[in-house]
């Protein structure tokens, strides 16, 4: 709940600074999702002045879709006004390569998945993977954090762990 106008004087912050302090400027920035609550697209249209904002200050803005991002046909919304307008896509900088994924309907589904591995066989850097959905739906011993939305499909949570476990994986990120 941090007013936009506060974030946005933050990144001037290192603007004015030392240049140590301008070194440790953020590169990019990524959203995980649910942007909206309920896919209304005044939400998208007040994103979208924000996200450009960022841009402005030279900050490059990619997002991952979340489930409430969709719902009342938000879809088309979503694309419109979320960078870069695509749900699955990867960019690779000098070690480390980033994949978008969506899984906001709560699985990767099959032609995901295929497209993964296939972009995974012919990349052998460093991995970072960001979706909206979490594999898992809780932390052990801490019942009261149970999440309300995990990949539910064992057998496609084992499919996917799998495929990230041999492809060099170091770290994966979720709304």
């Amino acid at each position: 709940n941090v007013p936009e106008q506060q974030v946005l004087s933050w990144i001037d912050c290192f603007d004015v600074g030392s240049s140590t302090q301008a070194a440790q400027k953020p590169v990019f920035c990524i959203v995980l999702g649910d942007i909206t609550e309920t896919g209304n697209p005044d939400d998208y249209t007040a994103f979208n002045r924000f996200q450009d904002a960022i841009e402005a200050k030279g900050i490059p803005v990619y997002c991952v879709v979340g489930n409430h991002d969709i719902l009342n046909s938000g879809w088309s919304s979503w694309k419109n006004n979320c960078n870069p307008g695509t749900s699955f896509y990867s960019f690779s900088t000098h070690t480390v390569s980033w994949y978008f994924t969506d899984n906001g309907d709560g699985t990767y589904g099959s032609k995901q998945f295929s497209a993964l591995e296939t972009a995974f066989k012919n990349d052998n850097r460093r991995k970072l993977v960001f979706s909206h959905i979490p594999l898992y739906g809780g932390i052990p011993g801490k019942p009261e954090l149970i999440m309300c939305s995990y990949l539910s499909d064992t057998k496609e949570r084992a499919k996917i762990i799998n495929l990230f476990a041999k492809n060099n994986v170091k770290c994966i990120f979720n709304g």
